[in-house]
Order: C-alpha cells, then sequence, then structure tokens
C-alpha cells in the first residue's frame, strides 16, 4: 500500500524528500492530497460514470441485433444484385445502381472495422 500510495502521489506531482517518517509523511500527504480534496472520490466517481455508460450500452443489445440484421440484409441484396446486373442490365442501369452498392459497402465497411478495432 505504502508504494501504492507513492503511485498516486507522484501521479499528482508530490514528491515527499525525507527518509525519516517516512511513513507518516506519507500518509499525511496521501491523506491531505488524496483524500481531503476529494481527488479519489471523484476519480471513483468518474469511473463510476465511465461503466455506468458502457453498462448502458450492453443494455441495448437489441439494437445491435437489429443493425446486424441490416448489415446482413444489404450485404445479401447487393450478392443479389451483382449476379443479376452483371448479366441482365444495360450499363446506364448498372451506374445507376452502383451508387447505391458503393454507399452500403462503406457503411458495410465502417461497421465491421469499428469491431474489429474494438
Amino acid at each position: 500500500m505504502f508504494y501504492a500510495i507513492h503511485m498516486i502521489l507522484a501521479h499528482k506531482c508530490v514528491r515527499i524528500k525525507s527518509v525519516l517518517g517516512i511513513h507518516k509523511i506519507t500518509a499525511q500527504a496521501f491523506l491531505y492530497f488524496c483524500v481531503k480534496n476529494n481527488y479519489i472520490a471523484k476519480e471513483l466517481y468518474k469511473q463510476f460514470i465511465e461503466i455506468q455508460k458502457e453498462a448502458s450500452e450492453l443494455l441495448n443489445f437489441d439494437d445491435f441485433k437489429e443493425k446486424a440484421k441490416y448489415l446482413s440484409k444489404d450485404f445479401l441484396n447487393e450478392y443479389d444484385k451483382i449476379s443479376r446486373f452483371t448479366y441482365e442490365t444495360t450499363e446506364d442501369i448498372k451506374q445507376i445502381y452502383a451508387v447505391t452498392s458503393l454507399k452500403r459497402a462503406k457503411e458495410f465497411f465502417n461497421e465491421l472495422k469499428q469491431v474489429v478495432e474494438k
């Protein structure tokens, strides 16, 4: 605990130079710089808020399921469209649908990129 307190104090740029009574001075410094001014309470509160945000995101798992269904539906539509338009349409029609396909591909790629990066 002594070294952990030194770590916290060092993080707050507090350095204890005394050799004599180092444990008592460290304890007093810890109480003053970290407890009395609510540093630890504030940090714990920030962590609590962050965890609460993560928990609320997990609670919306059904939204992610819907998004996955949407992405897979788009993928299957594009797959069907490729075979149909490759062999059955003119170049003008292909150009019109290519814009939609490109948009869907970008959305699909960005979503999968986010999954992989985490």
